[in-house]
């Protein structure tokens, strides 16, 4: 796993790179992300660390994705190697995000509260994905096989159960669609 400082490094050369390719001053990039230039000079001379916040304008300022500016191509990263698969692309994303130890678990009462990433109706497939990461005893990162089969596993199940709430959901959505009168339900 890369350090704090390396990943700062990376991300500031990755900024750069990309400002760069697109023919834009640090100024410019300001005026497409909302970044103050002063900031962007910061990240990308790597004496400041960028938040999720500012990464994410900066992302869209250069017309890249998050995980594209992080992981340096979208055919590298985790979360667009999953291609269509929405399941697998939420079970990624939360994989990566255990990993990095940013999340450890979900808790229902805070499912109300995260809106924006409407993790709320995935609650059970995740939650049971990160239960079953815990008793890793975070060991995720282990060169077993075996280990690395059942995290796989693990992901692999998550992501069908995700795809499968999902379709359940298309499902309802068809029927009350059929029956106006259950729409008010």
């Amino acid at each position: 796993m890369a350090s704090e400082k390396e990943i700062q490094q990376f991300i500031g050369n990755r900024i750069k790179e990309l400002r760069e390719e697109r023919h834009l001053s640090q100024e410019g990039l300001e005026a497409k992300s909302g970044v103050k230039n002063t900031a962007i000079s910061s990240y990308e001379n790597h004496k400041r660390n960028i938040g999720l916040y500012n990464l994410g304008r900066i992302a869209r300022g250069l017309g890249v994705t998050i995980d594209e500016l992080y992981y340096g191509s979208n055919e590298t990263a985790p979360i667009r190697k999953a291609g269509t698969d929405v399941g697998m692309k939420v079970t990624n994303c939360i994989f990566e995000l255990y990993k990095e130890k940013v999340i450890y678990g979900i808790q229902q009462d805070a499912m109300d509260n995260t809106i924006e990433f409407e993790v709320g109706k995935f609650y059970h497939p995740l939650s049971k994905f990160l239960l079953t990461l815990n008793q890793t005893h975070g060991d995720i990162e282990s060169d077993e096989p075996e280990q690395q089969k059942y995290i796989e596993q693990a992901k692999t199940m998550s992501a069908y159960e995700i795809n499968h709430e999902i379709k359940d959901e298309e499902e309802r959505k068809k029927i009350r669609q059929s029956f106006p009168i259950l729409e008010g339900e």
